[in-house]
């Protein structure tokens, strides 16, 4: 009789997720659109870059306006817009450095920098240098588009500049520990007269504060021909439980990843070096890193570096980040500010 019971209540479940599958599946189908592609429209008084050898860097003392634009080949989506400004050192931070003070570096990338919102660095900055850290001046070497390859080239930038670094804090997402050597240069897009095409490559322009982004968009969106389709529908159910895992890292990436960081937990001691493990956006809600983010965490572990787990303890989720854009919207950096902060405190 048993047995029997067993069997039908397996197959009333077999039914359900059945049903449930399909009305998703074509639900999917249905709504899907065409992959977005984004752009950055950099507005600044003076040229926002910097291109001073192997690693670019933001021009010192440098008003910034950015406007985070998707378009597909019907929409034009406006992600987020916001203003920035870098100190006498070209970092995204207001207060300017002092040579010889005591100071707490942040190394990072797009999310220590705070791409795609008023930069958190600043409310960081203040809490932790009038609490924890009082004595200390905060500075924060987070650079769009890096990873691990290049962190430790920002902090011996700051080094040879006369700063005293004496702690560090290393945010990092998963994406980083493969990202090979990163320069804007190689991202700009430039249009000349209308009926001349636009040079593009990828996602940053330089744009005049009168700049018809429309009628750019318009321009670009000729050129671009056919977007990338949208992925196939697939089940909810192999789509939770079998997502897509990135490629590994070949070997001599990895092995400048870890020469890079292995030079930060010597020059500071691992006392001294906090490293920070945020989720990215398509981490979030998850309970773990995916393998470049596992890889990552072996290393450092192996290196004998510390780690704050930013997937436990910084609570983002879905709602954190931008529909179209990889990064934290207001709501997430504010969320990254209040949990650095706390990791913060076990450095001192």
């Amino acid at each position: 009789m048993w047995c029997k019971k067993l069997g039908l209540i397996a197959g009333a479940a077999l039914i359900s997720v059945t049903v449930f599958e399909s009305a998703y599946y074509l639900y999917q189908t249905r709504s899907r659109e065409d992959q977005p592609r984004g752009i950055y429209f950099l507005t600044a008084d003076k040229p926002p870059f910097i291109f001073d050898g192997p690693l670019a860097s933001r021009a010192p003392s440098t008003k910034v306006r950015v406007r985070g634009v998707y378009y597909d080949r019907r929409n034009i989506f406006n992600e987020f817009e916001y203003s920035y400004s870098t100190n006498d050192l070209g970092l995204v931070q207001d207060e300017d450095l002092i040579a010889g003070k005591k100071t707490i570096l942040i190394l990072g990338d797009s999310y220590a920098e705070g791409l795609g919102a008023s930069p958190w660095f600043n409310g960081f900055a203040r809490a932790l240098t009038e609490g924890a850290a009082k004595g200390y001046q905060a500075a924060n070497g987070g650079m769009t588009g890096i990873g691990f390859r290049q962190f430790g080239a920002v902090e011996q930038n700051l080094a040879r500049r006369g700063i005293d670094l004496q702690k560090l804090i290393v945010i990092f997402i998963s994406d980083d520990m493969g990202r090979p050597p990163f320069s804007p240069r190689n991202l700009e897009i430039t249009c000349g007269p209308p009926d001349n095409p636009c040079s593009r490559t990828s996602g940053w322009m330089q744009a005049p504060a009168d700049l018809d982004i429309p009628s750019t968009i318009g321009r670009l969106r000729e050129q671009d021909g056919n977007f990338t389709p949208p992925a196939r529908p697939h089940a909810l159910f192999i789509k939770t439980l079998m997502a897509p895992e990135p490629p590994p890292v070949a070997p001599e990436e990895r092995r400048s990843s870890e020469e890079s960081l292995a030079g930060l937990l010597r020059r500071y001691g691992a006392n001294n070096v906090l490293f920070v493990h945020l989720p990215q956006k398509e981490e979030a809600g998850r309970r773990g890193p995916d393998a470049l983010g596992r890889s990552a965490r072996e290393m450092i572990g192996r290196l004998g570096g510390r780690i704050f787990d930013g997937f436990s303890n910084c609570s983002l989720g879905p709602a954190d980040y931008y529909r179209h854009d990889a990064h934290p919207n207001a709501s997430g950096y504010a969320k990254i500010q209040a949990c650095v902060l706390a990791a913060a405190q076990t450095l001192f």
